[in-house]
């Protein structure tokens, strides 16, 4: 039971950290992910609406930088801005950084 309620705090938390604020630095890196994926969006969604496009612009629909993207846009949405993260209270966060910063007198609330 224990471990159940581990993974829906965890669960929540992922979910509260995509509507958080990130830090710049991870700004600039989804702006470079969402950027790439709309280069090779465009050509793939303008083949499938049946359009012939010159061989020029083929290397840019690549899939694989499609998916590469994705994942690193998903990936630097993740960091969350410290004084955000005390602010929304996350329930998984908090409770191991209240283990880790435990000193060895102290006991758990």
């Amino acid at each position: 039971m224990k471990q159940q309620t581990d993974v829906m705090a965890f669960l929540i938390e992922l979910i509260k950290r995509f509507s958080l604020k990130s830090p710049k630095f991870f700004q600039v890196i989804q702006a470079v992910g969402l950027i790439a994926g709309l280069i090779t969006g465009v050509p793939e969604f303008l083949q499938l609406l049946g359009m012939q496009l010159p061989a020029a612009i083929a290397p840019f629909a690549s899939k694989t930088i499609a998916a590469a993207s994705s994942v690193l846009w998903i990936m630097a949405k993740l960091p969350v801005d410290p004084k955000a993260m005390l602010e929304s209270k996350m329930p998984f966060t908090t409770k191991n950084q209240r283990v880790i910063n435990k000193k060895p007198n102290q006991q758990t609330l």
